[in-house]
């Protein structure tokens, strides 16, 4: 387990509030805030965050650094308090570089050579000594931004293990939620705001009961939160 834990959110120039509730979290030091002024999409904001994560590292004592790195996508909802614990075990086997949500596309997986299964970006344990580093290249300014990385790694002889976050609850993949306030929004200079009109509809990564846990979650985030200001918000975090 990491000696030490930091939250690091990426802000694509957010315009729907979610930017206010973030500069109040970041200023209580709960999360590390990047406020980017224009949209750099998905894969160089993954690159930007874990960049900032190895610049602080070389920055800290030993105790201080971080052992691994779990991104995260923003319509991601973490259900189970035992997440990280389950799949960092992953992590004792040996040449173990990246644990992750299997994508189940045929397609990507023959993309690899080493490894059965290409691993979806929503949800991925990095441990960054093994593949945060040359000539394995960052995330991507593409659709699936994690490909190069994970062709890299599995050329290198690495292992990619699949890890049933989906499958067994531990968390809920929305699954378009950008392209749904992409949609909703009037910034037609975003790169998918034609897109979006036809995909925003949330798949819950094929899950049948995704919309009821959705659901129960929203309940249960209204009951602690309230309405949803950065008062409320911090209120809600700090409470023991």
């Amino acid at each position: 387990m990491a000696s030490s834990r930091r939250i690091v959110v990426v802000d694509n120039a957010s315009t729907d509030g979610s930017r206010e509730l973030l500069n109040a979290l970041h200023k209580e030091e709960l999360v590390h805030l990047i406020r980017n002024r224009n949209q750099r999409y998905h894969g160089p904001a993954l690159t930007q965050g874990i960049s900032w994560l190895a610049r602080r590292d070389r920055a800290v004592p030993a105790r201080e650094r971080l052992d691994y790195v779990w991104v995260l996508d923003s319509d991601v909802i973490v259900l189970r308090p035992d997440t990280v614990r389950d799949a960092l075990r992953l992590f004792e086997h040996p040449d173990v570089a990246a644990v992750g949500q299997k994508t189940g596309d045929p397609a990507y997986n023959r993309l690899l050579r080493r490894n059965p299964e290409m691993l979806h970006p929503c949800s991925l344990l990095l441990d960054p000594a093994r593949i945060w580093r040359d000539p394995i290249p960052p995330f991507l300014d593409d659709g699936a931004p994690s490909t190069a990385l994970q062709q890299a790694a599995d050329e290198r002889g690495l292992r990619l293990v699949e890890f049933p976050f989906v499958e067994d609850g531990y968390l809920l993949h929305l699954g378009r939620g950008t392209l749904r306030e992409v949609a909703g929004g009037n910034d037609t200079s975003n790169r998918y705001y034609d897109w979006a009109g036809d995909h925003r509809d949330y798949h819950f990564a094929g899950r049948a009961d995704g919309a009821r846990r959705l659901a129960a979650f929203a309940e249960l985030f209204d009951a602690e939160v309230g309405d949803l200001t950065p008062d409320g918000l911090m209120a809600a975090c700090l409470r023991p």
